[in-house]
């Protein structure tokens, strides 16, 4: 059995170990969040060709996003 300051002194340690290791975690997560941003770069500048020919391809399309407009099921109302 543990007096009070002994147990006070365990849970101290207890709040510092859980400290330490939510630090681990925040590092994890900052690296996730470091390399989901780069990958998403990664495939922005992949996709960007692609845009620019769909709206060459768009611009051929006469009234193309008026009629995108007052289609739409939200904005036609």
């Amino acid at each position: 059995m543990t007096t009070e300051n002994g147990a006070d002194i365990e849970l101290e340690r207890s709040l510092e170990a859980l400290n330490t290791i939510n630090q681990d975690i925040n590092l994890i997560v900052e690296q996730l969040i470091d390399e989901e941003a780069a990958l998403h770069a990664k495939y922005e500048l992949k996709k960007a060709p692609l845009y620019k020919k769909r709206q060459g391809v768009i611009a051929k399309i006469p009234k193309f996003w008026l009629t995108c407009l007052e289609k739409h099921p939200i904005i036609s109302k």
